[in-house]
């Protein structure tokens, strides 16, 4: 496992960050990278980015950042398996409205705000934003909290996929 022991800082000018094993402890902060994967699990107190980082997210195997995140990437950030903005519920805030976001696993957050967002998966979150919908497979939002959705929702395929929107005593906004 790569273990980070408070505060560190990457950067690649022209190349790629990638993590092959589990990655744990303190603080990241993506400077500058071509793409950044983390093919093990991460769980971290923190990840932030660069204002200049222009490149892909990708989270394999999913895990836990213990605080609020923030992508300003306008490359696409990707979710697979479990992953937990927060240490645990209520979680905590989870943003990119710069690019496309893609879950095909679940993801746990409290507000989430989502620009062009495709689901195969889960999204269970305190409220959401979403600007433009694409469901992929059989998927489910769950909130406690509103739904807002002001773009379009589509559907990727052909195929028929049921998209479940469930808010426990908050509206669902279809704008």
């Amino acid at each position: 496992p790569v273990t980070i022991e408070t505060s560190t800082e990457l950067s690649s000018d022209t190349g790629n960050l990638s993590f092959n094993s589990t990655v744990d402890g303190g603080s990241l902060k993506i400077i500058k990278a071509g793409s950044t994967t983390f093919t093990g699990v991460v769980n971290i107190s923190a990840l932030t980015e660069d204002d200049a980082h222009a490149g892909t997210i990708t989270f394999s195997n999913g895990g836990t950042i213990s605080s609020a995140v923030e992508f300003k990437t306008p490359a696409a950030v990707s979710i697979s398996g479990t992953m937990n903005i927060g240490a645990s519920a209520p979680w905590a805030a989870f943003t990119h409205t710069a690019g496309n976001t893609l879950i095909t696993g679940t993801l746990n957050a409290a507000a989430t705000q989502l620009a062009n967002t495709t689901i195969n998966g889960t999204l269970n979150a305190a409220s959401v934003n979403l600007s433009n919908l694409t469901v992929a497979g059989n998927s489910t939002i769950a909130t406690t909290g509103t739904q807002q959705f002001t773009g379009t929702i589509d559907d990727s395929t052909a195929d028929t996929h049921t998209l479940t929107l469930n808010s426990d005593t908050s509206q669902i906004t279809l704008a």
